[in-house]
């Protein structure tokens, strides 16, 4: 179970991923892997969750497949589920479920968008559970969705309230701290007997100029060959608070910084 969540924002569309990779007794095998993969030429990025490998197997044949992200999404509900589906033959006996991410810029619309698709085979032994696990939300199969503010997977609205998240306009939002405050909700959970979320936390940022990406987070904690063990947090406002970085302060080491060369010379 990868750590997916977006965030569209009026100038920009954000996505986090986690980094962990684990055996499906929830041991950690690696803890620094991509999952989210930039497309620079359409320009987007994707991720999907289920197998390791499929993420970059569908990155490739987007990038080979399209010219930008407009005709991406023109053809992406027709495109996708065949694809998935064949990938899912070839390399998982037919058996596969995946929630699929790609955010981009539309360049007809001179505008940034995220979009997901919840992605399940006819021989699927795991969709049943993975959709209670996401909150049992009554989503369309294969069908591309336009995402409005942040959302994700596991995420589950209840337990994101519970912890105190606090719901604004989308450019209200930070992405840094608001998508890894939803990615530390997700790495709380307690899924079918394990956590699932960590490792190296990637941010993928698109806005009209391009991609950039950046590790954000680093659970140092997370080791290969054992289980997830997060540390519980008990008041998230407490969390937040020591994540945050006071307005001005920037300005104000810069402004510091002068005067002291000054005084120094």
């Amino acid at each position: 179970m990868s750590s997916v969540f977006v965030l569209p924002q009026s100038k920009s569309v954000h996505m986090m991923t986690d980094g962990l990779v684990y055996d499906r007794g929830g041991i950690v095998q690696a803890t620094n892997l991509a999952k989210a993969h930039a497309l620079p030429t359409l320009p987007a990025a994707m991720s999907c969750t289920g197998p390791a490998f499929m993420s970059p197997l569908i990155a490739e044949k987007i990038a080979m497949e399209f010219s930008s992200f407009d005709e991406y999404i023109d053809r992406a509900d027709e495109w996708l589920p065949a694809v998935f589906d064949a990938m899912a033959e070839k390399h998982r006996d037919g058996d596969a479920a995946s929630s699929f991410y790609i955010i981009g810029w539309h360049e007809r619309e001179n505008r940034p968008a995220a979009y997901c698709a919840d992605l399940w085979t006819d021989k699927s032994s795991r969709i049943e559970r993975i959709l209670a696990n996401s909150g049992d939300r009554d989503v369309p199969r294969a069908k591309l969705i336009e995402q409005t503010t942040i959302a994700g997977t596991p995420l589950k609205p209840d337990l994101v309230v519970q912890c105190g998240f606090r719901e604004r306009h989308n450019d209200q939002y930070n992405p840094e701290l608001d998508l890894l405050y939803v990615t530390e909700v997700a790495r709380q959970e307690h899924i079918e007997g394990a956590h699932w979320v960590g490792g190296k936390i990637l941010l993928t940022s698109i806005d009209a100029k391009g991609i950039t990406q950046r590790v954000v987070h680093h659970y140092d904690g997370d080791r290969v060959g054992e289980a997830v063990q997060p540390e519980p947090v008990t008041d998230w406002q407490a969390w937040r608070a020591a994540r945050e970085k006071p307005a001005g302060s920037w300005l104000k080491r810069q402004i510091a910084e002068r005067k002291k060369r000054k005084r120094a010379g």
